[in-house]
Order: structure tokens, then C-alpha cells, then sequence
């Protein structure tokens, strides 16, 4: 649901899935991509080659998706438009809950596109990044197809209950799957669990090989922590290296040397006063500006900086603040009331945003500190020169 379609100038990125369709869509030329993605409802997208559209059956109803296809160099991207996909927008592209009634209708119509366009081409592989598209396999049984399965956050699974008989068959229905299918490959206890689905294909189909971490620690991590996996033979690692970077490793190279860029530095001033103008914070060039940039939830630590910085603020007069996200689970939500309160009481000190917002880049480069207060990253230790002083954010394991 992140893409990236270079030559029309669309990009739907909030997080890792996007960084790594870009990545993807630049450095895998040799591999012939098929990319299905639905339409959002804030962007107009060009014409290319209709075709045919695809049917879906939701809760006994057939519904029709317009589908068209635009080929770009070895990637062929199968767009997607339907009121229910245009429903999200660039900024928004998931729906903000995963157990309603309305996700399980996106989710369902998604994974039978996806099934669909599966059969529409010659497919040697399917890629299953996270919970999203991992049912798309179960439309197509019995037959089945190769799997790998990238986690690049397992906190999320894709969850609606199944505690009664109605809630069972209601889920079903929705999905448009056998409850049979369901019991076998998708329950998990009283869940429907979507990320369940993607480990007991690979259980049941590939002798429980397939799945990656997206670092080199994270799929141990994941293996360890979350019972839907411990079917699974192991979950290997997938160590992101930057396609970009083609210089020789220097085994013997200090990395401790690191030179500072003064021209750099001398023009930090200038962006610190943008990003301050930005966030209607009071201009001072000696201000401590710190930034937190990310989803609003416990695995971010949102609450911790909410938690800390009303000392800090009080201890350190020239200390600045700058929150921005969306707003993900209840630790974030009395995180924003928490934010919001410190904007009322330190006024030009503080700016909370709970939502996703396109940031310029000056928001980063007239910072002094980046706050990752993450209790957990998929990506593993963080740690990112920052600031005008040299100070550093760090990510914990």
C-alpha cells in the first residue's frame, strides 16, 4: 500500500514498506516485478492500459474493482480503484483500525486482487510483507505458490475477533474464506490473525521455511517473542545493506575519525530558524531543539517523551520541542493530551502534531537532537549525528 511510481511522480511512503518499495523499484532491474496497488482518493493518477476488472465477494455481495496496468521498465504496476481504496489518502494509505468492520472489508478486497492478479500472471513468487497481503495465498488453494514472508513489524498482525459463532461467520464472510480455511491456516485462539495466516502457509506448505527479519537481530527477535511463529523452522535475517553504497569495505578504517562539516554547521542557524518559524516556536538561535518523528505508540516511546519532558522544559529554559505522527494505540492518544497540555504551558516551546504531515526537510537539519526513544526497531540500534553540538539520537534494542 506504500509505492512508488517514479515516472508519474507518485510516492506513498509513511514508513519502512516505503523506503523499501523505493529501494526496491530502483535496485531489483533484474527481476521482472508485478506491483498490485490501490488507488488513494487525494491523487489523480494518468490513464494507461485498461483492463479488465476484477470481482471480489464481500459478506455474499459481488463488487466490482477497475483495474488498469502501467509497465515501467521491468515493473508492472497493477492499479487498483475501488471506493473503498479511495477511501485512504496519500497521507493515510491504511485504515486507521485493524478490527473493524471497515478494515476487514479493505483488507478482504485487497488480498482477493491481489489472489486475482496472481492468476492474471505467470507469478514464480509471491512477496508477503507483513500482515497486509498474507490471505491472498488461501483464494488460491489448493493450488499453491511459493512464499517468502519479510517482517518488518510484527507488533502489527491484522486482528478481528472471532469469540462467538456470529463473529466467526461474519469474519469468514468478509473474507470471502472458508471457515474450514480459516481453522486451518488463520485462527489463532479466538483471532482472526492475519499474520498467523502468512506463518501457517509457510508451516504447512514450505516445512515452515520463508520468513526474514527486515535486520539482522529482528527475526530471532520476533521468533522469541510472538507464539503465531513457533511453527516455523527459524526466521533468517535480512540485513538491508544500502544498494547505493558500492565502495569497498575498509575492514581496517577508523570510523571513529569523523569530520565535521563547518559549512555545514554555520548554515544550521538558518534552518533552525526556518523549522522554528515552521512550528510557530519562538526564534532563538541558542534554543535545544529536539524532534520526534514517527508513530504515536508504545513501540515508539511516545509516552516517554511526554512522560520526561515537562522536567526537562522546566529545567532547561531554552529547550524546544517538536512531536509529529499518527496516532497509533492509547498510549499515543494520552500522549497527544499530554503534548498538548505542555504546548498550552510552555507556549512558543512546544509543537505537537498528532497526525502524519509531510515535514520539510529544515524540521531535521535545525534540530540538535533527534528523539528515538524506540523500545523497539525492527531496523535494530539507531544511532544518528544530529545536531549543531554533535549530540546523538539513539534507538534502543
Amino acid at each position: 500500500m506504500e509505492y512508488d511510481i517514479e515516472d508519474w511522480d507518485i510516492r506513498i511512503k509513511i514508513g519502512g514498506l516505503g523506503v523499501m518499495a523505493q529501494l526496491m523499484g530502483k535496485s531489483l532491474g533484474h527481476q521482472n516485478l508485478i506491483w498490485v496497488v490501490p488507488c488513494v482518493g487525494d491523487i489523480d493518477y494518468p490513464e494507461d492500459e485498461t483492463a479488465d476488472p476484477m470481482e471480489v465477494k464481500i459478506l455474499g455481495n459481488i463488487y466490482s474493482i477497475k483495474v488498469q496496468y502501467h509497465i515501467l521498465r521491468n515493473i508492472t504496476y497493477v492499479l487498483l480503484d475501488a471506493p473503498i481504496f479511495r477511501s485512504q489518502t496519500k497521507s493515510e494509505p491504511y485504515p486507521p483500525r485493524m478490527d473493524d468492520l471497515h478494515s476487514a472489508i479493505y483488507y478482504s478486497a485487497w488480498n482477493s486482487c491481489i489472489a486475482e492478479t496472481m492468476k492474471r500472471f505467470p507469478v514464480d513468487i509471491y512477496h508477503i510483507n507483513d500482515y497486509h497481503g498474507a490471505a491472498a495465498p488461501l483464494h488460491l488453494l489448493p493450488k499453491t505458490i511459493p512464499c517468502c514472508v519479510s517482517l518488518h513489524n510484527a507488533e502489527f498482525q491484522g486482528l478481528w475477533p472471532m469469540r462467538t459463532k456470529r463473529e466467526r461467520d461474519e469474519v469468514c464472510r468478509v473474507f470471502n474464506l472458508d471457515p474450514a480455511i480459516v481453522k486451518k491456516y488463520v485462527q489463532f485462539g479466538d483471532v482472526f490473525n492475519l499474520l498467523h495466516a502468512a506463518a501457517s502457509y509457510l508451516y504447512i506448505h514450505q516445512n515452515g521455511y520463508g520468513a526474514v527479519g527486515v535486520s539482522k537481530k529482528y527475526g530471532k527477535r520476533s521468533y522469541a517473542r510472538y507464539p503465531i511463529f513457533w511453527g516455523l523452522k527459524d526466521i533468517g535475517s535480512l540485513p538491508n545493506p544500502d544498494p547505493s553504497d558500492t565502495e569497498d569495505w575498509d575492514a581496517g578504517g577508523n570510523y571513529n575519525n569523523v569530520q565535521v562539516d563547518h559549512e555545514f554547521e554555520a548554515h544550521r542557524l538558518i534552518q533552525k530558524q526556518k523549522a522554528q518559524e515552521w512550528a510557530r516556536l519562538n526564534q532563538d538561535p541558542n534554543a535545544e531543539l529536539f524532534v520526534f518523528l514517527g508513530r504515536w505508540s508504545v513501540q515508539k516511546g511516545i509516552d516517554l517523551i511526554a512522560d520526561v519532558f515537562p522536567s526537562i522544559l522546566d529545567d532547561y529554559p531554552r529547550t524546544q520541542l517538536i512531536c509529529i505522527g499518527p496516532v497509533i494505540d492509547v498510549y499515543g492518544k494520552f500522549a497527544a493530551i499530554k503534548l498538548n497540555k505542555l504546548m498550552e504551558l510552555y507556549p512558543g516551546r512546544v509543537f505537537s502534531k498528532p497526525e502524519f504531515t509531510a515535514l520539510p526537510p529544515f524540521i531535521f537539519s535545525g534540530a540538535e537532537f533527534a528523539l528515538i526513544p524506540s523500545r523497539d526497531e525492527p531496523f535494530g540500534l539507531v544511532a544518528v549525528e544530529f545536531g549543531r553540538k554533535g549530540a546523538l539520537g539513539v534507538g534502543s534494542r
